[in-house]
């Protein structure tokens, strides 16, 4: 049996993942400026040697708030797919565990939000939960929830089903033990795969929030925030939003690719 070739595309995904990830883990180390310090004699100054990205209009260093920002933005959107997925994995498995009047409750409690575009149920979740990082990371793992809820009680009770679950209860193993051993570790598989593609989701919605405001305070470094900031520049200084903009949709495109390939090798 002849090893499993790795595209081209996804060892690329993979290194600029590594190096968005390096960015939120290190910033300092890639950042030569620091992304709060102000110089209004050098606003707005286009991308040069002094500063690679400009600046923007209080004479920010665009490349240190963009390096800056990576922290922020993948918390959020790595701690929004988290919470989801832990979420909707207690209410796929208490729906499909319990089944009856339980099951048909909480499903139809997910088919209601699911039946929301998931950026206007974040934008409902925010305004219930307040602004601000963890308001705004809460709200996106509310809107992701009841895909994962879904998925979840549809691989709980084919799993139930299969055989080796089957030899467990005829065995006597506990229900505890059984859950733990042998039901969720076979059906949480595509359920992670899954997670792996809503972190990408997870990112822009968070990004979307910064830009209405509804994210982290003021000046904090968000991708979304800073996109915010150069839209009333985009004519005079158009590095502003771009590279923030830019990080975004790489950092979209490099977990899409990842978890695409991932999925169809579950698949295979």
């Amino acid at each position: 049996m002849t090893a499993r070739r790795w595209r081209p595309g996804f060892v690329l995904a993979l290194v600029a993942g590594a190096g968005l990830l390096a960015l939120a883990v290190a910033p300092g180390v890639f950042a030569p400026y620091e992304p709060y310090r102000a110089d209004p004699g050098a606003a707005l100054m286009g991308p040069d040697g002094a500063h690679w990205f400009g600046t923007d209009q209080l004479g920010r260093d665009v490349l240190a708030r963009v390096v800056h920002g990576a922290r922020t933005s993948l918390a959020m959107g790595f701690g929004a797919t988290g919470l989801a997925l832990l979420a909707g994995t207690l209410v796929g498995l208490a729906a499909a565990l319990n089944g009856g009047i339980v099951r048909e409750g909480l499903m139809r409690a997910m088919d209601v939000l699911l039946s929301c575009p998931g950026l206007l149920l974040a934008l409902v979740a925010v305004a219930l939960i307040g602004p601000g990082t963890l308001g705004a990371t809460l709200a996106v793992a509310v809107a992701a929830t009841p895909e994962y809820a879904r998925l979840v009680n549809a691989q709980v009770r084919q799993v139930r089903t299969s055989g080796h679950v089957e030899a467990g209860v005829a065995l006597g193993l506990r229900p505890r033990a059984l859950i733990v051993r042998h039901v969720l570790p076979n059906a949480l598989g595509p359920v992670l795969v899954l997670a792996t593609l809503g972190v990408g989701t997870a990112i822009l919605y968070g990004a979307a929030l910064s830009f209405l405001g509804l994210g982290p305070n003021p000046p904090a470094a968000e991708w979304g925030a800073l996109l915010s900031d150069g839209r009333d520049h985009l004519e005079s200084a158009w590095w502003v939003a771009f590279f923030p903009g830019l990080a975004i949709t790489l950092s979209v495109i490099v977990v899409n690719v990842v978890g695409r390939e991932l999925r169809g090798r579950h698949l295979r």
